[in-house]
């Protein structure tokens, strides 16, 4: 794990160890602004990412993972190079969940912070309190570089009739979707929602998707 300062006072620099045998210390930086770098990691994390603190176990773990089947290049060359560039923390990604999934996960209390406090990733289950961030709705540069990591993770393209191309996306969030819906419209799309459901069998349960 990563083992941060307790003083967030001085945000950009912060004092951590690498998870390795030699535990050689590293530098671990927060960026001051939010930058559209950032932005986009924001919504890569709001598509395929998860926050826990475990308090009583002094855990504070970020895990964003995708389809081994056609993602591992996304992770392997963008994720953790966006990971190393904001924060020069060094991931490996690596096969998870019984090698279902394909991705990341480290713990940090400072980037943990970071994320959940200045860019307000929820924590634990995120749908019922998924949003795009205020720091970021406001600047019309940094919505379209969320969206666009939001796009890398939970979207893809498709071809309808006549051979005409759509960009579809699934979310749990009925209210995010609408939000995202609701800036792509004043982008000049056109978007629209409707509700399916499927049986995952990752979980065993049948999921109802918007």
């Amino acid at each position: 794990a990563y083992d941060d300062v307790r003083d967030l006072k001085r945000p950009c620099i912060l004092s951590c160890m690498t998870p390795s045998l030699t535990r050689k210390k590293r530098t671990l930086v927060v960026p001051l602004i939010v930058t559209k770098d950032v932005a986009y990691l924001c919504g890569v994390l709001a598509g395929d990412g998860n926050i826990h603190i475990r308090e009583h176990k002094h855990d504070h773990a970020v895990k964003c993972v995708g389809n081994p089947r056609d993602e591992q290049e996304f992770y392997n060359l963008v994720v953790r190079s966006l990971f190393h560039q904001l924060f020069n923390i060094d991931l490996i990604p690596h096969y998870m969940d019984k090698n279902t999934t394909y991705g990341i996960r480290f713990s940090s209390k400072s980037i943990v912070t970071y994320l959940t406090t200045v860019l307000e990733l929820p924590v634990g289950k995120k749908y019922d309190h998924l949003k795009i961030p205020s720091v970021i709705k406001k600047d019309k540069h940094l919505t379209r570089a969320f969206i666009s990591g939001l796009f890398d993770t939970d979207f893809c393209i498709s071809i309808g009739k006549r051979f005409y191309p759509r960009i579809r996306g699934v979310s749990k969030s009925l209210p995010f979707l609408q939000e995202v819906a609701y800036c792509l419209q004043h982008e000049g799309f056109r978007p629209y929602l409707f509700r399916r459901s499927y049986f995952d069998e990752r979980v065993n349960k049948i999921v109802v998707k918007n």
